[in-house]
């Protein structure tokens, strides 16, 4: 299988402006990636990883770390790209995730399947995935693209292993696309393509994309050379 084909989604973008009003929304500045929003979530063994901050709520991984692909449950193909492991090592478990998208945020997100299962999701539940429904930007022969916004969800779990995770479910734009029953059985891709906030209605303690640093001591700055130039003034009156 070849991996990465539009991974960027350059062709889905003028369906995806047709699809889903932008007004009121914009790119956020905080160059986030999966693996920085990722380092926001605390690792729980066996638990919910609650984010702290960022564009998710929750981003629970499950089962360790690998540098590839059948290494453990899970790797990071680059920054932006999770790898799920369909792990065939005796009763071993496969990989599995769950991402909730906080409220004030908008992510665009790819999800990408290797066809190899053999328990019929790709026939039954990814066929339930189309762009009839809101938000789904692009569908391939393996993959979709969404617009996931605060309150929608995504989960997968490769073999359907992990209590707490369901083995497939997807909330797009408030609405319940697919909550399969079928075990995906194959390698999974989750990629970020983009993260973008409210202009109305940002999420709580947003900062504007600095991260807390950045234009704030400039404008402090502007503000005493100001006060500065005020007291010379006063001080060549005083003189006179």
């Amino acid at each position: 299988m070849t991996f990465g084909h539009d991974v960027f989604g350059l062709n889905n973008y003028a369906v995806f402006k047709a699809d889903v009003s932008m007004d009121g929304w914009q790119n956020d500045t905080a160059n986030w990636t999966l693996k920085s929003i990722n380092a926001l979530c605390p690792d729980k063994t066996g638990g919910n990883e609650v984010c702290d901050s960022g564009p998710f709520t929750e981003f629970t991984i499950r089962g360790n770390e690998g540098k590839e692909m059948d290494d453990e449950r899970w790797w990071w193909v680059n920054d932006n790209t999770l790898g799920l492991t369909n792990y065939d090592g005796g009763d071993k478990k496969s990989g599995a995730c769950e991402i909730h998208v906080r409220d004030g945020y908008m992510v665009k997100l790819k999800v990408q399947f290797e066809t190899k299962g053999e328990y019929g999701f790709m026939d039954n539940s990814f066929a339930q995935i189309t762009t009839e429904h809101s938000g789904i930007v692009n569908t391939t022969a393996d993959s979709f693209t969404a617009l996931l916004k605060g309150g929608d969800q995504l989960s997968i779990d490769i073999d359907s292993d992990w209590a707490g995770t369901a083995r497939f479910y997807l909330k797009v734009q408030g609405k319940d696309i697919t909550n399969s029953n079928d075990s995906i059985d194959d390698e999974v891709y989750v990629t970020l393509e983009e993260v973008y906030v409210s202009t109305t209605n940002p999420p709580a303690n947003y900062d504007g994309g600095s991260n807390g640093s950045g234009d704030g001591n400039e404008e402090d700055g502007g503000i005493n050379w100001l006060l500065v130039g005020g007291i010379g003034v006063a001080a060549l009156l005083l003189l006179n």
